[in-house]
């Protein structure tokens, strides 16, 4: 059973930036489901691993459209972005010197980031971006 369920109150007005919001949240989910069928430390890897890799795509997309549009929140956005960052890198280095377990404690931090930077932060850009078409959105993302 899924911890968290996507909510029409979570879409930002992007199409493209809703559906990576639904896989970080996936991501969740699965780390959630490890921990409760007893697979913690081999999902908790996997998991780190994948959301290093998506949240680079994810932020990368989001900056670039926001740098393209001139949005004036950028610089304390990105700022949010770049302390997920280090802290999942903390968290893969942990996990690599065996000092990192999966528990309640990491599935909430990730859903409290994500919950709060959704609901607050991303939402603060649809004014700019929830009015455009995802080309519009994304144009010189490269």
């Amino acid at each position: 059973m899924a911890l968290f369920a996507w909510n029409p109150k979570y879409s930002v007005g992007v199409e493209l930036f809703d559906d990576q919001h639904k896989r970080l949240f996936s991501l969740l989910n699965q780390l959630h489901d490890g921990m409760r069928s007893g697979h913690s430390k081999t999902i908790l890897h996997a998991v780190l691993l994948e959301l290093n890799t998506y949240i680079e795509e994810h932020f990368s997309a989001e900056e670039a459209a926001m740098a393209f549009h001139c949005y004036s929140g950028m610089a304390a956005h990105r700022d949010e972005h770049d302390k997920l960052r280090a802290q999942v890198q903390s968290f893969l280095k942990k996990w690599e010197a065996g000092e990192l377990t999966l528990n309640v404690e990491i599935v909430n931090f990730v859903l409290q980031w994500l919950t709060v930077h959704i609901m607050k932060t991303d939402h603060e850009y649809w004014y700019v971006l929830g009015t455009l078409s995802v080309e519009t959105v994304l144009a010189g993302w490269t």
